[in-house]
């Protein structure tokens, strides 16, 4: 690929719009998923995987190492940056006593969509709950996209339970 002045480009429209200095450059490829909908329509879109949306640690993104590059418009010349680097897939944390996850591709969403859609739930169980099934116990509902940290921030700081990744833990 090859992104020159007449690349046009955010939050300057072109290259020859960027003052002249030394910056640093990093290749990367947020990749993108064909889903061809129900409704004949096809749109292409970020599939998330589990990372919540976050390009910077989608699995399957391509990246470089950041090269240094002084800019001067007086001279000319070609930067060669290497994109050989891919986001492996975000690693579900273990089960524990009190934490389980569960991931149900959804049937209706598959169709829909063109693509494999898979919903999941991460859920929290009071001590002792498997020694008492005759029990019933309030739940708490909490709508999050994407996360796999377990509700109300349970587990974080312990051995476990965490990603430790900033976006799957709430402030």
């Amino acid at each position: 690929m090859v992104i020159d002045a007449t690349t046009l480009g955010h939050p300057l429209q072109s290259l020859k719009d960027l003052p002249p200095g030394d910056y640093w450059v990093q290749p990367f490829v947020n990749v993108y998923t064909r889903f061809p909908r129900a409704d004949g329509k096809t749109v292409w879109l970020h599939m998330d995987q589990w990372e919540g949306q976050n390009w910077k640690r989608s699995p399957g993104n391509v990246y470089g190492d950041p090269v240094k590059l002084t800019l001067d418009p007086a001279s000319s010349g070609t930067v060669t940056l290497v994109a050989d680097k891919v986001i492996p897939p975000v690693q579900t944390p273990p089960d524990t006593e009190y934490v389980k996850r569960i991931k149900i591709k959804s049937e209706i969403l598959s169709k829909w969509w063109g693509q494999p859609i898979v919903l999941g739930a991460t859920v929290l169980l009071p001590k002792d709950y498997d020694r008492h099934p005759e029990v019933r116990y309030p739940v708490n509902y909490i709508q999050d996209h994407f996360s796999l940290a377990a509700p109300g921030g349970f587990g974080v700081g312990r051995a476990s339970t965490s990603t430790g990744s900033p976006t799957t833990r709430r402030a």
